[in-house]
């Protein structure tokens, strides 16, 4: 099928956290830029996902595993040798920004999504940055990483 209409993206990925980052890695490896091929949206203030809201007091190992994302090998770091005394937010929101910076994915931060229109041929996303200016990207395809915080 071909497409007559032009977009500004490729792909829109609503969710920076695990699977956000982890579909991120995969559009990447498949040849997408980020910021032009793929465009990374997060309602969040900064990098963690929802570790980013947990409590000060929860430490990695404590309650449950946390899963590496593909690829972070390549930066040395792995949640199995994570420091274990820090505050998990602390440390996830650190290995995620490590993350973020290495593969150079450009998130666009406070994006707080608030429509995802069908035209048919393309999709319309449309999103507040820090509550104010609003903008509407239009894209192939939308993939929904929001997980279970919001």
């Amino acid at each position: 099928m071909t497409s007559t209409t032009e977009t500004d993206t490729s792909v829109v990925v609503i969710g920076a956290g695990q699977a956000g980052l982890s579909v991120a890695y995969y559009l990447r490896r498949l040849g997408l830029d980020p910021g032009n091929d793929f465009v990374l949206l997060d309602r969040g203030p900064g990098t963690g996902g929802a570790w980013q809201h947990r409590w000060e007091a929860l430490r990695i190992g404590s309650a449950h595993r946390i899963n590496d994302l593909p690829g972070l090998d390549e930066l040395g770091l792995s949640f199995e040798t994570a420091d274990r005394h820090m505050p998990a937010k602390k440390v996830v929101a650190d290995y995620y920004r490590a993350y973020e910076d290495h593969y150079d994915f450009k998130v666009v931060r406070n994006a707080d999504v608030v429509a995802v229109d069908n035209f048919g041929e393309h999709l319309n996303v449309t999103f507040t940055l820090d509550g104010e200016e609003t903008k509407t990207v239009s894209t192939m395809l939308v993939i929904n990483a929001t997980g279970t915080w919001g």
